[in-house]
Order: structure tokens, then C-alpha cells, then sequence
């Protein structure tokens, strides 16, 4: 099967392409960014800009995909600092993407959106059906990638679904404001660590890249007549893990690990206030159950890939 990713060449788009390359399928890789390693074995690279409506019809045209996966975008830190241009990435270039989709017969798109598109005031249990209020650009980004998806299936009948991830984790993963996999990468591998972006305070929703990518396919590969929510959460570590938390569990996994984290307190309105990312649906329509489902479990991952050749 013919397969297009874009941001494939990101953290999960690689995974995503080599998981699909082993499969045999025939990847296309489109990315603004060169690939960090080699290109997998059966899949290649073609260098393109989301925001530019000829390079995503050129790359569609050329692949004449039969599955498109949209992952690429920029993140929320930089939408934050680059407004401009975020918008033409996230926003343009989700309509490029769905638009060279409907003008080059592809069957279907899964789409990458954010557990970010809540916002704040959702209230202690996050679902499927819970209003959607982003407080930040990049979540206002998705939920619109969301909704522009949503109305490409009724009007033109594209099978568009989409996957809202929480933080995902990975050796190799050192964004801004992902706190976790570094920390967790660093105590592994017996390196100080001094946390940049969270106090001990700081908490978020965890899901491994192995369950991102799993996911991803699933959703990807679900019978039509099962897709009835279209747009679901997916979660690994289904409550918010603070970072003291995470920094408890390293030390006592790693002893002697070094972990300082920014003051902060742990206060009960904070503890709380503490967030369940329900994924009730994805699981009842299309099976999904994560692998990685505890910190152990994520932690351990991310040690298995360290120690990976």
C-alpha cells in the first residue's frame, strides 16, 4: 500500500515510517526537516513545506497515496513565539493536506491533534465529548485541524479521523516544554538533570512513542463502519503524573540519580486538580488498549530503546 507521512521525519513520523516500511509498505516521507538517521529501508524522503500549497499537490500528486498520515506541524512552544508562522504550518497546512487529499482520491487521513485542544477548564475527567476550550495557539491550531477534518467527511466524504496525543515519551525527545522525556532519559542514562521546563509542581499526561505509533495504526487501520467519534483521545498514563512525582520514582530506580526540579509546591488544590484523560471511546470502537499504561512501564521503554543497537 502506498503511504504518505507528513512530519515524517519527526520523533513519531520516523517510528511511524519504519513501523510501515517493515510492514512493506511503500513510504513517502515529506518533511521540511532532513531525516536524523537513514531514511528505512523501503521508504523515502521528499523535502517539503506544509505551508506551501505546491509542495504538498506535488508530494500527494507524485505518491498517489492510498493512506495519508498528517502528523506535521509546529509544536506549542514555537506556534507560541512564531504566531505567523504557525498559522501557516498548522492551519494552512492542515487545509493543503486535506484539500490535495480531495483532489488526489486519497481514501483516507488520520490527523495528528493535541490533548491541548481542552484547555483549562474541562473539568477533572477529559473525554471525548468534553467541551474543547485551548488556551494556548497550538491547541487553537488542532481543534480548528479537527473541525476542518470533520467537515471534509461530510462534505466531500473523506474518512478523516484524528488521534489527540498527551506528552509523548521517547529517548530522544528534547523539545520545549516536554519535561519528562528528558528527565526520565537522563536519570537513565546516570546524568545530572536540572529540569528546564517544570517544577515539582508541573504535571502532564504521559503515552510512550511505541503506544503513539501502535495507536496511530490502529486508528489507520479500523474498519469504516467502527469510526463513529472520528476525532479521540488516546491515552498511555491515563491521570496527570507530576514531575516530583517522576522524580521520586527515578531516584529510587536509579540510585544516586541527580534530579533538581525548579521550587515548587505540591499543594492539595494542586493535587486535586489532577486531570484523567478518558479514552473510553477509542477503546470501545476500535479496540485500543495501551501497552505502556503506568510510569514503570514508560520508563522502561524508554529504557529498552537506550539500550537498543
Amino acid at each position: 500500500m502506498k503511504v504518505l507521512i507528513t512530519g515524517g521525519t519527526g520523533y513519531i513520523g520516523a517510528a511511524l515510517a519504519a513501523r510501515l516500511a517493515a510492514r512493506g509498505d511503500e513510504v513517502t516521507a515529506f518533511d521540511i526537516a532532513p531525516p536524523r538517521g537513514e531514511t528505512p529501508a523501503g521508504a523515502r524522503f521528499v523535502r517539503g513545506d506544509l505551508a506551501v500549497f505546491s509542495d504538498v499537490l506535488d508530494a500527494v500528486k507524485a505518491c498517489a497515496p492510498q493512506r495519508l498520515f498528517h502528523l506535521g506541524s509546529m509544536l506549542s512552544a514555537a506556534a507560541e513565539q512564531s504566531p505567523s508562522a504557525s498559522m501557516r504550518v498548522n492551519v494552512d497546512g492542515t487545509f493543503h493536506v486535506l484539500e490535495a487529499a480531495r483532489l488526489f482520491g486519497v481514501e483516507r487521513v488520520v490527523f495528528a491533534s493535541t490533548y491541548g485542544t481542552f484547555g483549562g477548564d474541562g473539568g477533572s475527567v477529559l473525554g471525548d465529548a468534553t467541551l474543547q476550550r485551548p488556551t494556548l495557539l497550538y491547541g487553537c491550531q488542532k481543534l480548528f485541524g479537527e473541525g476542518l477534518g470533520r467537515w471534509y467527511r461530510r462534505r466531500y466524504g473523506l474518512d478523516f479521523r484524528a488521534l489527540r496525543y498527551p506528552q509523548v515519551v521517547a529517548a530522544g525527545i528534547r523539545t520545549t516544554w516536554h519535561w519528562a522525556p528528558e528527565m526520565i532519559e537522563d536519570a537513565l542514562a546516570g546524568r545530572p538533570h536540572a529540569s528546564r521546563w517544570a517544577s515539582a509542581a508541573g504535571r502532564n499526561l504521559m503515552l510512550s512513542r511505541d503506544d503513539a505509533v501502535r495507536a496511530t495504526l490502529e486508528l489507520m487501520d479500523a474498519p469504516a463502519d467502527a469510526i463513529r467519534t472520528v476525532c479521540y483521545n488516546v491515552a498511555g498514563v491515563r491521570r496527570q503524573v507530576f514531575a516530583a512525582e517522576v522524580a521520586d520514582y527515578l531516584r529510587r530506580r536509579c540510585p544516586g540519580a541527580r534530579i533538581e526540579l525548579p521550587p515548587g509546591e505540591l499543594t492539595e488544590a494542586i493535587l486535586a486538580a489532577r486531570e484523567t484523560f478518558d479514552d473510553a471511546r477509542a477503546r470501545a470502537e476500535w479496540g485500543w488498549r495501551p501497552e505502556h499504561d503506568t510510569l514503570e512501564k514508560i520508563v522502561g521503554a524508554v529504557e529498552r530503546e537506550m539500550a537498543a543497537p
